[in-house]
This record gives structure tokens, C-alpha cells and sequence, in this order.
């Protein structure tokens, strides 16, 4: 008999006894040590973990060298390590299995997925979580779970890890110490919260940094910083908080700059204004694949945020607002590496003008 059709004789034997058993907790660990009698230990402790635990995700949660898992169905699971995506050899043993999972799992996060809210972000276990209604899936629930990094990133460690040069830290450095506005950039799991995690060691041990996340990632750099995270009640009980309402809270609370994990959204207009009016060396990341992408994207989502704007006078805030951008991205070995770092130089007609600087 496979563990699969331990999994059915267990379950089988709980639900003959569930109705009219009274001590029904203690009935179902005679059953499992009953039915993992003839199991090796490693078996065993698959079945335990199938039935009380993560099934077959428990040893990439035990995996520190694993930084995301990826569901896509009970039978398809990947997994990123070292930067490259591997398929899980192991499997839920059945949908029924997964679906134990899934309400064991929005039972521990407080996270409910429903027709309502099918999407959600949220934090599990040390990990960013994303989950995916399977009403939006065509059948399968989606999952994805990002480790956050116990040690933030340094300069020295990016460079140590052949990141980027020496000479691309003495810019950096350089860029933080004059309290440049820095907008990092770059495509998904490229390390652009590692970037900022970073940049923000090396900022004054008196400033007062403000930093604003869906998820919290980024590492506070001193005590007199602070943090505000977003909130999206799932159950509609709360109202939601959303990173223009945190924007308009943290400049309140006196930071001398303001880091945003990710911009998104219409956060986009708040954000560069804030900047234009002060806050200066401040930060944020956007998703992207060059500065010209970047510059792009920010354009159409301040525009959803003021759509009454004109196209010059939204570029002429973007000028107003940044002037570095560090493009990171990985190499065809699946490394991180650093693109390039540009200048804003000017703006003209027909858009705006970069210039490499490194």
C-alpha cells in the first residue's frame, strides 16, 4: 500500500467513527500509529505531515536556501533556489489532502480567499504569500509563497556576491550621501528589495526613514525610523488602507525620506509629489525591465491617478521628482546582476534623456 492509499484508509476509518466516537482526537493517533505501524521513518513522517502538516511543503518552508514556492494544482508544485525553478518531486497525495491544506492554511494567516476577495496578499511563516481564488484559475487555486531574507542585503555583500563593482558602490554611495532620489528597477525576483535593503544601511544613523509596504520586507535601518504597512480586510469588516493613504500618514510623522516598497498603483502620483516638495534621498522600486520601461509605467500610473493631467505636465513632475535609476536584473545563468545605473539628464519633446553613468 502507497502513502495515497494510507491516506484513504485513514480518512476512512476517522469519518466511520467521527459521528458517535467520543474522544475522537485520541481515536485518530491510534489510527495513524495503527496504519504508519509498517512505515520507515521517513514515511512516516510524510504521512504525519500530509494529514497535521504541510504535506509536501514542509521541507521547502525548512529550506533556508529556498527563497519561493509555487502551486499551481495539488500534483504541480515548483520551487526557486539559487535563483533557478525547480519542479517538486513530491506531491499532494489527493485534491482532498490539498484542500485540508488550504483551510489549514487560511486558519493559521487569517487569510480567506472568497468569490468576493479572490485575490489576497499576506504574510506566512516568514514568507510574502500571494493567493489566487480558483474562480480566476480555471479550476486549480494558485499559491506563492517569497521568503523574506533574515539578513537584509549590504553593499559590501552585493559586491561580494559579484553583483555589481567597486566602482558601481562608490556611486551608490555617493548617491545616498547627496540624498538623491533613487528609483531601483527591475523585472520579478531580480533583488530590488535587496537593493534597497542596502541602500538603506548606508544612510545616517539620525534620519528618520519612512518606509510603506503591502508586505514587510524592507528592514528598518535605525530605531528612529518607523514602518507603515498596508491593509486589505478580506471579510470586509475593516476598511482597507491602501499606499496613497499611508503616503498621506507618513508625511505626518517627519521622515527625511520615504521608501516604498513597490509602486503599483495611483500611489505613483502621491509619491512623486511628495518628492517634488521635499523628502529628499528617498526610494522606491517599480517593475520593469529598463529606465525607459520604468519611466513609462510610472507615466500611465500617475495618470490613473489624475487623469486629468496632461502627458507634459506628468513628465515634467517625473523630472521634478527623480533623477537616478539602478536597473537590476540576472544574467543567463539566473544570477543577479547589476544593469546599469542611469541619470535623468533632461527632458525634451519627445520624452526624456538618460545617460549611463556606469
Amino acid at each position: 500500500m502507497d502513502l495515497g492509499e494510507h491516506l484513504k484508509k485513514f480518512v476512512s476509518e476517522v469519518q466511520a467513527i467521527s459521528n458517535d466516537h467520543p474522544t475522537i482526537e485520541k481515536t485518530t493517533g491510534e489510527i495513524f500509529k495503527k496504519l504508519t505501524a509498517d512505515l520507515g521513518e521517513t514515511d512516516r513522517l510524510r504521512f504525519q505531515n500530509e494529514i497535521f502538516g504541510l504535506g509536501p511543503l514542509d521541507l521547502l518552508f525548512a529550506d533556508e536556501d529556498v527563497s519561493e514556492i509555487l502551486i499551481n494544482s495539488a500534483t504541480s508544485i515548483w520551487f526557486e533556489k539559487s535563483g533557478v525553478l525547480f519542479r517538486h518531486p513530491d506531491k499532494f497525495f489527493s485534491e482532498m489532502s490539498f484542500a485540508k491544506f488550504l483551510q489549514r492554511l487560511s486558519i493559521e494567516s487569517g487569510f480567506f480567499v472568497t468569490l468576493e476577495r479572490p485575490a489576497i496578499d499576506g504574510e506566512y511563516r516568514g514568507f510574502r504569500m500571494h493567493w489566487v481564488h480558483e474562480n480566476l484559475c480555471g479550476g486549480n487555486p494558485l499559491l506563492s509563497f517569497r521568503r523574506h531574507p533574515k539578513n537584509p542585503w549590504t553593499l559590501e555583500t552585493l559586491l561580494q556576491a559579484q553583483w555589481c563593482r567597486d566602482s558601481d558602490v562608490e556611486i551608490i554611495q555617493n548617491l545616498i550621501s547627496k540624498k538623491e532620489n533613487i528609483l531601483v528597477v527591475g523585472p520579478t525576483s531580480s533583488g530590488k528589495t535587496s537593493i534597497l535593503n542596502a541602500c538603506l544601511q548606508k544612510v545616517e544613523p539620525s534620519e528618520r526613514i519612512g518606509v510603506l509596504e503591502d508586505s514587510s520586507e524592507i528592514q528598518l535601518p535605525n530605531q528612529a525610523s518607523f514602518k507603515l504597512l498596508t491593509r486589505f480586510d478580506t471579510q470586509k469588516i475593516l476598511p482597507d488602507i491602501d499606499l496613497s493613504e499611508l503616503l498621506k500618514r507618513a508625511l505626518r510623522l517627519r521622515p527625511d525620506r520615504i521608501v516604498l516598497g513597490e509602486i503599483r498603483h495611483n500611489e505613483a502620483k502621491d509619491f512623486l509629489l511628495s518628492l517634488s516638495t521635499g523628502h529628499a534621498g528617498s526610494m522606491g522600486s517599480i517593475h520593469a525591465e529598463d529606465p525607459q520601461q520604468a519611466l513609462l509605467r510610472l507615466e500611465m500610473l500617475v495618470q490613473m491617478g489624475a487623469p486629468t493631467w496632461s502627458l507634459q505636465s506628468i513628465r515634467r513632475l517625473l523630472q521634478l521628482s527623480l533623477k537616478y535609476i539602478i536597473v537590476t536584473g540576472k544574467n543567463e545563468n539566473s544570477k543577479r546582476q547589476l544593469k546599469g545605473i542611469h541619470q535623468i539628464t533632461s527632458l525634451e519633446q519627445t520624452g526624456f534623456c538618460l545617460e549611463k553613468i556606469n
